[in-house]
């Protein structure tokens, strides 16, 4: 569903902006 990859695409935002630091 559209839902659910707006859910998802979210999170991998989420996981990508968390991990910039490291980077």
């Amino acid at each position: 569903t559209a839902r659910n990859s707006i859910l998802k695409q979210s999170q991998e935002l989420i996981a990508f902006t968390s991990l910039q630091p490291l980077l």
